[in-house]
């Protein structure tokens, strides 16, 4: 599994998307009060904006990715799309290390909308959707509040992204990740590789 590095990303690159640089901003900001690295504040629910990001075989040529989960190399990045503002190009998680049937997910319409999905139980567990049954990964995103069974921390991250970014949890969530990937997926820059029979 070979990987590239690019540095400096957040200056160099979607410098306009402001919903991006805001949500690093957050991370930074709450980074002390977990005696976190500022680039580490959203570690507890899946989101790493580290100084560098790495394209893996699997990522596809046409997304620029911005985050990390921390886990396997699997990251976040934005589809981009001519023509488009930068605000509206789709999140796209890759698994490098997947279980060979699919690594590239399309999970939200743009970064706002994929903050969304997350919202009350945190990004990490996206991944299972690459090398696990996709149903119980799914059902766990739609577990209600009460059922969670969280750390204070983490419980806490989550309270604060949601009160930050106005971010309500998305309902169907079976139906839209589908979706997604009906409108999206066939976008994606990808080698014949990364899309092997199920």
């Amino acid at each position: 599994m070979s990987q590239n590095r690019i540095s400096n990303y957040r200056e160099t690159v979607v410098p306009a998307h402001t919903l991006l640089h805001a949500l690093i901003e957050f991370a930074q900001e709450v980074a002390p009060e977990f005696d976190r690295d500022p680039t580490c504040g959203l570690e507890d629910i899946g989101l790493l904006f580290w100084d560098e990001i790495y394209y893996y075989d699997s990522t596809p040529k046409n997304v620029i990715p911005f985050a990390a989960t921390g886990g396997d190399g699997v990251h976040y990045s934005l589809l981009v799309r001519q023509g488009v503002c930068e605000l509206d190009w789709p999140v796209v998680m890759t698994v490098p290390v997947g279980a060979g049937k699919l690594d590239n997910w399309i999970l939200g319409e743009n970064l706002l909308d994929f903050l969304h999905l997350g919202c009350h139980i945190g990004y990490f567990g996206l991944e299972g959707l690459a090398y696990e049954d996709r149903s119980k990964v799914i059902a766990d995103f739609d577990i209600a509040d009460d059922q969670l069974d969280h750390f204070p921390e983490k419980l806490d991250i989550l309270r604060r992204v949601r009160a930050k970014f106005s971010l309500e949890r998305w309902s169907n969530v079976e139906k839209k990740i589908y979706d997604l990937q009906v409108r999206y997926h066939h976008c994606l820059d990808i080698t014949l590789s990364d899309q092997r029979d199920e």
